[in-house]
């Protein structure tokens, strides 16, 4: 192997762990070969692995990569996957109810369940796309299931914080953190859409050089007349932007009471007629602020 490539493979490797040192979440040799940035072959990988194994400036631990010696974080993310499994099988069922409701084209699971992992705190966190020019009836509706949910004590079960047109598929942020939430979407309704996802944002490639894509195994959309009717009644210009606007106004005005920083509101939660994004913590912000600093 050429010098300058394994100096590259070592650095990726030590960047890629790092990364998600700042979750806690160990990694695979599956999913360090998925996530490092630099382009090589799994012998290549594992090769280079078991060099720096060995000189102990990486570990491994029950089968999986750590920058640490920590092995808390091993069985950490062994109880994660288990429970993860669990909750996976309620959000397929979840998905399906979304995908019962107007305007809504695709719906994938997102956040950290999407990656194997959950503990008794953990939301199931939902991506969804939207027919063009009603986002934002689509997304008001969706919300108002989500506070029935509250009734149940189920609202941790309907997370849905991130909808895109799919008209407007490409995403604005094209960085490290927005590749790996990308790769890691799990479809569950809508097997066009999400394939058309994955088809227009082929900047993730350029990051996740040995990214492969996952089959599309998400049920495809079948219109009931329920779902028809609606959005018979639903589908206006007027009141998607109302609702924009409206919504807008009210985290606008709830983000500058918290006292934060207003230019990191449009990064945080983005409103744009083709895009909701609610993600207050500003985990992008913070996670490439220590990726960088790393």
């Amino acid at each position: 192997m050429i010098r300058d490539k394994k100096i590259l493979i070592q650095d990726g490797i030590v960047n890629t762990l790092k990364y998600f040192d700042y979750f806690s979440f160990p990694l695979t040799f599956s999913e360090l070969h998925k996530f490092i940035d630099v382009k090589c072959s799994a012998n290549d990988l594992q090769f280079i692995l078991n060099i720096m194994v060995a000189e102990e400036r990486i570990y491994m631990i029950d089968n999986v990569y750590l920058i640490s010696n920590t092995v808390e974080k091993t069985e950490r993310k062994l109880k994660g996957r288990i429970s993860a499994v669990k909750k996976i099988k309620r959000a397929r069922i979840i998905a399906q109810l979304i995908g019962l409701f107007p305007f809504v084209r695709s719906v994938s699971i997102s956040g950290s369940l999407s990656k194997m992992y959950a503990d008794k705190n953990s939301d199931i966190d939902f991506f969804i796309t939207t027919n063009e020019g009603n986002l934002w009836t689509c997304r008001t509706v969706l919300h108002l299931l989500k506070k029935i949910s509250f009734l149940f004590n189920l609202q941790h079960s309907f997370c849905m914080n991130y909808f895109i047109s799919n008209s407007n598929l490409l995403l604005e942020e094209q960085n490290y953190f927005t590749a790996i939430e990308l790769s890691t979407l799990m479809p569950l309704y809508g097997r066009t859409d999400y394939d058309e996802l994955m088809r227009i944002n082929k900047w993730m490639y350029g990051i996740l050089p040995n990214y492969e894509s996952k089959e599309n195994e998400s049920k495809s959309i079948s219109k009931n007349l329920f779902k028809r009717f609606a959005e018979f009644l639903l589908s206006s210009s007027r009141l998607n932007l109302f609702f924009l606007n409206s919504t807008n106004k009210r985290w606008r005005k709830k983000w500058s009471k918290n006292g934060y920083n207003m230019e990191d509101y449009d990064l945080a939660l983005k409103t744009t007629l083709n895009v909701s994004k609610n993600h207050p913590m500003n985990y992008q912000k913070l996670v490439l602020k220590h990726k960088n600093e790393k």
